[in-house]
């Protein structure tokens, strides 16, 4: 079996993952996180090297901006190009949320993404406005076209961070599963479809 990489998105940490580990036991993965609440560890990964790619959100695009060698990429809720969801003006106004009130604003996004928190974790502000960079700024719709690998997505209709109409326009040509909730966070909110998907997923890949 292929490495597997798990690469969360935006706001989030690698604990997103920790019940899909659990749940298939992948022996050979990295783990990626980028920092935003602090314990940034982002290894380098070999570009001939073959490998699964397994993103939520930002993540998503990340495996499409630093995988050279894919061979499978999974989309949790993910996108290749933010700003054709959302005018840039909105991502600036993110920006200017965080550097005045960072906690208040992380609240908010996670109460939008549907995450039940009872305690926010300590965000790391540094990491989190190189992320929204990202988002402003990468586009990665003909990386995702020009593909000849299977691509595979999960997409809630509920999900107020990435609309639905945005997801079947982005994975018109891909497997797309949609369900009917989870919010933006279906690895925690909706385990039951989210471990099917996966499952099929796997067992289609011969895994």
């Amino acid at each position: 079996m292929p490495r597997v990489v798990f690469a969360h998105g935006w706001g989030f940490d690698k604990t997103l993952w920790v019940n899909t580990i659990k749940k298939f036991k992948f022996n050979d993965y990295y783990l990626l996180d980028f920092g935003y609440t602090g314990n940034r560890d982002i290894v380098s990964i070999c570009p001939t090297e073959p490998v699964i790619g397994i993103g939520h959100s930002l993540g998503f695009a990340w495996l499409l901006q630093n995988l050279e060698n894919p061979v499978c990429l999974i989309s949790i809720s993910g996108f290749d190009c933010f700003f054709k969801i959302y005018d840039s003006r909105d991502i600036e106004h993110v920006r200017r949320n965080l550097i005045r009130n960072k906690q208040a604003q992380m609240r908010a996004f996670h109460r939008r993404a549907g995450t039940k928190l009872t305690n926010l974790p300590s965000f790391e502000e540094q990491y989190l406005i190189e992320g929204l960079e990202h988002l402003q700024t990468w586009d990665f719709n003909r990386r995702l076209k020009s593909l000849n690998i299977p691509i595979f997505a999960i997409a809630s209709q509920n999900d107020k961070i990435v609309p639905l109409r945005h997801s079947k326009r982005m994975f018109e040509n891909c497997f797309l599963k949609i369900i009917p909730s989870g919010d933006h966070v279906i690895p925690i909110n909706n385990q039951p479809d989210y471990f099917k998907f996966i499952e099929k997923v796997l067992r289609e890949f011969g895994i």
